[in-house]
C-alpha cells in the first residue's frame, strides 16, 4: 500500500513469517549475517555501536538500479523483538523507516512502514526512486521470512 503527495509518500508492506519472534527478530538483528541470507542489503556494518540499539548507526549498500547507494541510517528507536525506527537523509530524500514485529499464535507479522519526504523527493518519483524501493523492501521482507522460517524449522 502506498499512500502519496506531492512532497511525500508511505510505503507500508507486512508479510506474515511462521516462526517465533526470537527468531524473526535474530534473523533482522544480527546485520553482519544479512549477506548471507539476502542480496538487498549488501555490506552491513555497525558504524556507531555494536548492535541494534537507540543512537547506533548502521550502514548498508542498496541497489535500486545498477549501481549499489550506501545508506547509514541512525537507529531512533528499538525494542528488541517489538520494534525498531532508523532514520537517515540520502540524495535529498529524508526516509523515516520502522519495522514491526507483531506476534500472532504461531507466527509474527512483521510490518515495514516507510516515510519518504524532501526537497528532492518530488525529482525522485520522476526516475521511480520510491517505486524501487518499496520493490525492495517487499523483497526484503521475503528474504527475512525465508531465512527464519528455515531455521525454525532445524
Amino acid at each position: 500500500m502506498a499512500d502519496t503527495s506531492a512532497t511525500m509518500m508511505v510505503l507500508h508492506d507486512e508479510i506474515e513469517i511462521n516462526a517465533p519472534v526470537s527468531v524473526v527478530w535474530g534473523v533482522f538483528s544480527a546485520t553482519e549475517d544479512w549477506e548471507n541470507w539476502t542480496e538487498i542489503c549488501q555490506n552491513c556494518c555497525m558504524l556507531e555501536g555494536s548492535s541494534l540499539a537507540r543512537e547506533g548507526r548502521l550502514s548498508f549498500a542498496l541497489r535500486p538500479y545498477f549501481f549499489p547507494i550506501t545508506v547509514s541510517p541512525r537507529i531512533i528507536d528499538c525494542k528488541p523483538n517489538r520494534k525498531i525506527i532508523l532514520e537517515g537523509n540520502r540524495l535529498g530524500i529524508y526516509v523515516v523507516h520502522s519495522y514491526t514485529f507483531t506476534e500472532k499464535q504461531n507466527s509474527v507479522v512483521l510490518t515495514s512502514h516507510m516515510k519518504l519526504r524532501g526537497p528532492l523527493f518530488i525529482l525522485s518519483r520522476l526516475i521511480f526512486v520510491p517505486k524501487r524501493l518499496r520493490r525492495l523492501t517487499q523483497e526484503f521482507l521475503k528474504e527475512i521470512k525465508k531465512e527464519a522460517e528455515k531455521r525454525s524449522n532445524t
